[in-house]
C-alpha cells in the first residue's frame, strides 16, 4: 500500500524534534543574552538554523498549531539575538 503522508508518529516525532531544537535555541539565545560574547553569540545563531532546519520538517506534518508555536517562538528568538548582535562593540 503507497504512504500519502507522514504516519502519526512520524508528525509526533517531527514536531517534537523541532520542540526541542527550539527549546535548545531559546537556552543559547537566553545565554547569549546574559554574557554577550561573541561566541555565545555565534553559538546562538547556529542553535537557531538547526531550530529552523527542524522547523522546515515539522511543517509537513498536518498538525501545525504545535509548529506555529515553534515558529513564533524561534522568530522572537531571532529578533533577540539580532538586538544583541548590534548592541555588541565591534
Amino acid at each position: 500500500m503507497p504512504r500519502y503522508g507522514p504516519t502519526s508518529l512520524q508528525s509526533s516525532n517531527s514536531i517534537s524534534q523541532a520542540q526541542d531544537a527550539a527549546e535548545s535555541a531559546h537556552s543559547a539565545v537566553t545565554k547569549a543574552q546574559s554574557h554577550p560574547a561573541e561566541q555565545l553569540i555565534e553559538e546562538a545563531y547556529n542553535s537557531l538554523d538547526t531550530a529552523e532546519n527542524a522547523l522546515q520538517q515539522a511543517l509537513k506534518v498536518p498538525n501545525q498549531e504545535p509548529v506555529e508555536r515553534v515558529k513564533e517562538q524561534l522568530q522572537e528568538d531571532r529578533a533577540n539575538l539580532q538586538n544583541i548582535a548590534s548592541d555588541e562593540p565591534q
